[in-house]
């Protein structure tokens, strides 16, 4: 068997154990042991596939996506006045990220 069909055959078998987990609900721990792999192995094969599934890091293909949707930002106070200076933002959102970065976007 070639280099990269073993690759792609230890991959997909990952992927259909992650897709247990997702199904079952236990903790990684307790699915980690029920399935005799590292918990280790586990969150280093999510990282991965989560990485491979696109650009972004998000599998749009699973039914678990890392996007959340915060539905639509109502209008009032949130227009953008004519009046308001330049610098001066009507809008303002912040995401705290992991590892300590934080997004501040602001719309004047």
């Amino acid at each position: 068997m070639k280099a990269a069909a073993k690759r792609e055959e230890v991959e997909l078998a990952w992927r259909q154990r992650l897709a247990r987990f997702a199904e079952r609900g236990l903790t990684v721990r307790a699915f980690c042991r029920e399935e005799s792999v590292s918990e280790f192995r586990f969150y280093h094969w999510r990282r991965r596939l989560q990485g491979l599934a696109s650009p972004c890091g998000v599998d749009a293909s699973a039914g678990d996506s890392a996007f959340v949707d915060l539905g639509t930002i109502a209008a009032t106070d949130t227009h953008i006045n004519p009046g308001t200076q330049a610098g001066q933002a009507n809008l303002t959102i912040r995401l705290d990220l992991p590892g300590g970065i934080v997004l501040t976007i602001a719309r004047s």
